[in-house]
């Protein structure tokens, strides 16, 4: 295995985590700029956009599944960005704006499911492995969109009580399947980290983004609503 996979960084996750990240912000800025009125806000439930924001959201719980093989301690990164998720629920539900189990709550439990499964999810291998997590992606994708509960705790499973709101949601079903489908691929990555593709290295700020993109996501929101606030003259 190359150094550089060794270490637990693929550059090639890295530049398609920066890619992702630079959807993001952009994605951000523009609905930004739609809850000042700048803009046309109904743009945002067209097709495109909404599979824009599944592919984005789709890959960084894949690439979290894929490196959390290399992480030192799954554990505690599992429960660092569960610490990042509250800041984000505590700061979004004072905006008027909750995030109810967004994508850090569920990075952040799928990782400490993957240290309670330990080398069990790691040596998970074969064809069977991503074939069964994307069937049963879009099976509960298909039913938690249909299946409302009384239960108000059920939410971060994926089923929904009347008047259930989250500015961000992914819950484990069906997302889960989708980050031990980057558990497996990160295995895939592990055999054929020789192979010139993934061993090759990228300029740095090409990966910056993916590199630091927990700290990205924590601080993109505030300085996109100040920038705003700035530009619109209504700080």
């Amino acid at each position: 295995m190359e150094a550089g996979a060794a270490r637990g960084r693929v550059e090639l996750l890295d530049l398609w985590r920066s890619a992702c990240v630079v959807i993001m912000v952009l994605y951000h800025a523009v609905y930004d700029l739609a809850m000042f009125g700048a803009l046309d806000i109904e743009v945002f439930d067209s097709l495109p956009l909404r599979a824009l924001r599944y592919v984005v959201a789709g890959s960084f719980i894949l690439i979290s599944g894929a490196v959390s093989r290399w992480s030192r301690s799954l554990a505690r990164r599992g429960l660092v960005v569960l610490c990042a998720a509250c800041v984000v629920g505590a700061v979004t539900a004072m905006a008027g704006m909750p995030v109810r189990f967004g994508i850090l709550h569920l990075v952040g439990v799928s990782m400490l499911i993957g240290a309670a499964l330990g080398a069990r999810a790691r040596h998970a291998n074969g064809a069977r492995v991503p074939v069964f997590c994307m069937l049963s992606h879009f099976a509960m994708l298909r039913l938690c969109s249909e299946v409302m509960t009384r239960l108000k705790w059920l939410y971060p499973l994926g089923f929904k009580y009347a008047g259930f709101f989250s500015a961000d949601y992914y819950p484990l079903l069906p997302w889960l399947p989708v980050f031990f489908f980057g558990v497996w691929l990160g295995g895939v990555i592990e055999r054929n980290a020789h192979r010139p593709l993934l061993a090759r290295r990228w300029p740095p700020w090409m990966t910056f983004a993916g590199r630091h993109s927990l700290i990205i996501y924590l601080a993109h929101q505030p300085v996109l609503y100040g920038l705003c606030l700035m530009l619109l003259g209504r700080a």
